[in-house]
């Protein structure tokens, strides 16, 4: 809304700057026209003009955040952490997203009008299409849950929910994985099942019920009352109750005081009159508590029939106590949470059953057979008796008891430790030690219990009795053991569960870390080409506008290097071995780039690509190259200027000193025969080293940079003339004809000395190597933007392989005419050279027997 007020506050300025300025314009014509509504409609129209503009800018705009509000959603469509289906009335996948497709282990594309069913379990398979059925018809929410089928029969839990669209067309369906609260179900199927086991093998009875009737009963329950749970559950507790208890209240009004008092935390312990299935009275002590099941409160009843008991002992109210802390352990022990120290726990509950002064509590590590205590209930001043006698403290202490007695704990036996500590330490503790610390503590027995389950040892719990002591309660210790054992066993499953957790996470972190320290790209795609996960800057990649996961590499890639990874992967998998492959990619952020590619096996359908940018390595290996091939060029020209100064540069001056001293031998004898001709052989043999030297001194000269280039307008009709002439003897001599092609007024931007070189070195060659009675024409044309100009000859013509070698200075070399003549071996490599400088190009065309053209361009402006 602030972006479209202030676009309108914008329009409003423009628009009266727009009048403005209309305004100052029609001041000017205005005197000039006789009437006034033309120029009136003119300014409207130019003013909507531009309002249409703007407008128009406005929708490019909001189009533009239609576009990206468009890349989010769909971004946010396949991350999400649901699975979406579009489906149709039958059931056909009309559309989903990655998660959606990672939940039935299939390829998006392959899922595609398929039967949503056909991944759905037999088990859930008609919940499924009842749910779909629901919906359609009854045009309202629904859910359900099943389960999807992998490849592997591996089953994936999912919620379930489904709405019509607008037009009734489709349903669109939410994916939740329920695999942990599935999990989670399981657990406490098992814990429920651990604590069924210890309600049924208790010695008394055990009911749960609400404020009305009973809910759950144990066997003891059916064997006191003479029934069949089925006469029990769901009935009212005082239908096994007379109208009156002995003390003349209803049963009805006492027993819904008494459960109140449960219900509202306050524990219950009283005796009663009941009633068994077929009316007979029997005297019961009865214990309630209150208890938690599935978010609903309880009430725990203990029911123990005492007919034959007709004063209550001290040991009987103690024994109830006993059952009261036993009804508390057991809720204790199924609401335990991870993390929570059950061993003191334990030793306190022990205390509170037996009375016992001393409680040792261990925990069993059965891969060394040693007992490590966890937990000792003793007083301060026998702690501190007891470290200075051991030396150490008893918490923590290892011990390594005897085999047998392993054996005889796992039977849940509570074992009477005859040979006192150093027995129950294996012989570790000296005998002397142990027989200091049991008169310290006054210690008459010793009995150690074995917290199992099944096969399966978690510890002990050893009771050291005082001299003259009894143990307490030992009938419901039983019972206790139980469930200590039942929690242990749960506590483990949960140790190991956080564990593997922790140490899963632990890998993935380090993973992770690896990874992320690695500068290369990673990226990880499956048989087909489609990216799963990749690790890599976005700069790097050659896809800018969107995530390349789920996304097939042949269809974001080009063709050729689609069909290079296509072909790596089939071979990484079939082989099992790493491929290593180097490719180029034009990236729309940093242009061309080489990569170097290391693709490894994964999973059995899956490889792992390590990429590198190696740009830089390429350059740099170019540029190796190119200086290598520098310096190969600068021995050449070395050798190329050593040997014309050895060669070609001594020839002639041995000619001119040969035959001037036979000239001076002649003269001083006065013997002129053959003079002249002397005289012009030495002629020739000085202009062709005048040539050379000429040459060479061009050439060192644009070796070392220091010839100025110094362009200048130059007439090219009268300048190629000129130049002409100057050859005008020599093709005499040979009765070669040299014609002109030039078009009139041809002016060219150009260095005249360099030019001139070049012109004089192609028609002194094309001279050199046509036969006397031959022809050269020399042309040139004017184009809008270069010169172009050619030397064409009649002559004998260059071969192919000569072609390739005239301008390079380390393969040229000079070739006798047709007449015998002579040359340096530098004159085309000097035009080259100059028709660069002025950012042109030379070439040749010639045939053998043919003849040859030689053609450069130079750039008009330059």
């Amino acid at each position: 809304m602030e972006n479209k007020n202030k676009l309108a506050i914008n329009l409003t300025a423009l628009r009266q700057q727009v009048e403005a300025l209309m305004k100052n314009s029609q001041s000017k014509i205005v005197p000039q026209l006789s009437e006034a509504d033309p120029l009136k409609l003119f300014h409207e129209l130019e003013v909507h003009q531009i309002e249409l503009e703007m407008q128009n800018e406005e929708l490019m705009l909001a189009k533009k955040q239609v576009e990206e509000a468009k890349e989010k959603y769909v971004g946010l469509y396949d991350f999400a952490p649901s699975g979406y289906f579009t489906l149709s009335n039958e059931g056909e996948i009309i559309g989903l997203n990655l998660v959606g497709a990672k939940m039935l282990g299939k390829n998006r594309a392959n899922l595609m009008n398929k039967l949503f069913g056909f991944f759905v379990s037999d088990e859930t398979k008609l919940a499924f299409w009842s749910f779909l059925e629901n919906v359609f018809k009854s045009k309202v929410n629904g859910t359900c849950e099943a389960a999807f089928l992998s490849d592997d029969n591996q089953l994936t839990y999912v919620h379930l929910s489904g709405v019509i669209t607008e037009t009734g067309e489709y349903c669109l369906v939410t994916a939740t994985d329920i695999g942990e609260r599935i999990k989670a179900e399981n657990k406490l199927i098992q814990s429920e099942t651990h604590f069924r086991t210890l309600f049924e093998s208790a010695n008394d009875s055990i009911l749960i019920m609400n404020e009305n009737v009973f809910l759950d009963c144990n066997t003891k329950s059916e064997i006191i009352f003479q029934t069949s749970s089925k006469n029990i559950i769901g009935h009212s507790p005082v239908e096994f109750s007379p109208l009156n208890q002995p003390d003349g209240r209803l049963s009805s009004e006492k027993a819904a005081e008494k459960m109140r008092a449960a219900l509202n935390g306050i524990p219950q312990f009283f005796e009663w009159k009941h009633l068994r299935y077929d009316g007979t009275p029997f005297d019961a002590e009865v214990s309630l508590n209150k208890i938690e099941i599935k978010g609903e409160n309880c009430i725990q009843a203990i029911v123990r029939d005492i007919t034959e008991r007709q004063i209550v002992s001290e040991k009987e109210r103690r024994y109830a106590a006993g059952l009261a802390i036993l009804t508390e352990a057991s809720v204790k022990f199924i609401s335990l949470f991870p993390g929570e120290n059950i061993y003191d726990y334990i030793k306190q509950i022990l205390n509170k059953l037996t009375g016992a002064k001393y409680i040792i509590i261990n925990s069993y590590k059965k891969s060394s057979n040693t007992l490590t205590t966890e937990s000792f209930f003793a007083d301060d001043s026998t702690n501190k008796q007891i470290i200075q006698t051991l030396g150490r403290t008893i918490e923590g202490f290892t011990m390594n008891p005897e085999d047998f007695i392993i054996k005889e704990l796992l039977r849940k036996q509570i074992l009477p430790v005859s040979g006192g500590l150093f027995e129950l330490s294996g012989g570790k503790i000296p005998k002397v030690i142990c027989r200091s610390i049991e008169k310290l503590m006054n210690i008459g027995k010793i009995f150690s219990m074995g917290l199992c389950s099944g096969n399966e040892l978690y510890g002990t719990a050893t009771l050291l009795l005082q001299k003259g002591d009894i143990m307490e309660n030992p009938d419901i210790l039983d019972t206790f053991i139980n469930q200590t054992s039942a929690a242990l066993h749960r506590k483990s499953i949960d140790e190991a569960l956080n564990e593997s957790e922790k140490t899963l996470k632990n890998s993935e972190s380090r993973a992770r870390a690896l990874i992320e320290a690695i500068p290369d790209m990673m990226f990880m795609l499956n048989s087909e080409g489609i990216y799963l996960d990749f690790k890599a800057d976005k700069e790097s990649l050659a896809v800018q506008s969107q995530s390349i996961i789920g996304k097939r590499n042949r269809d974001i890639m080009p063709s050729e290097f689609a069909d290079i990874v296509d072909e790596k992967i089939k071979l990484t998998l079939q082989t099992r071995q790493m491929q290593v492959f180097e490719y180029q990619l034009t990236l729309p952020v940093k242009g061309i780039c080489d990569f170097e590619a290391r693709m490894v096996p994964s999973f059995s359908n899956e490889v792992v690509v390590i990429v590198r940018d190696i740009t830089e390595r390429k350059k740099t290996e170019a540029e190796r190259i190119r200086k290598n091939e520098e310096l190969v060029l600068l021995n050449a020209t070395k050798d190329k200027f050593f040997s014309i100064i050895a060669h070609d540069l001594k020839s002639p001056f041995n000619s001119i000193v040969g035959f001037s001293n036979i000239l001076v031998e002649q003269v001083n004898e006065k013997d002129y025969e053959g003079i002249e001709e002397y005289a012009n052989i030495i002629l020739k043999s000085s202009g062709r080293a005048l040539d050379l030297l000429m040459n060479l001194m061009e050439w060192a000269r644009s070796q070392t940079g220091r010839m100025e280039f110094n362009p200048e307008y130059i007439e090219m009709v009268d300048f190629i003339n000129e130049i002409i002439l100057s050859f005008d003897v020599i093709a005499g001599q040979k009765s070669i004809v040299i014609d002109r092609a030039f078009p009139p007024n041809v002016i060219v931007f150009a260095d005249k000395a360099m030019l001139s070189t070049v012109l004089r070195n192609l028609i002194s060659n094309a001279i050199k190597f046509t036969q006397t009675g031959g022809k050269i024409t020399i042309s040139i044309e004017g184009k809008q933007s270069e010169l172009s100009a050619s030397v064409s000859d009649s002559g004998v013509g260059i071969s192919t392989e000569r072609i390739e070698k005239l301008f390079r200075i380390d393969e040229s070399y000079s070739t006798p005419g047709t007449n015998n003549e002579r040359g340096t071996g530098l004159g085309l490599i000097l035009c080259k050279e100059f028709i660069e400088k002025h950012g042109g190009k030379i070439c040749v065309e010639s045939e053998v027997g043919n003849g040859s053209t030689f053609r450069f361009t130079i750039p008009v402006k330059f």
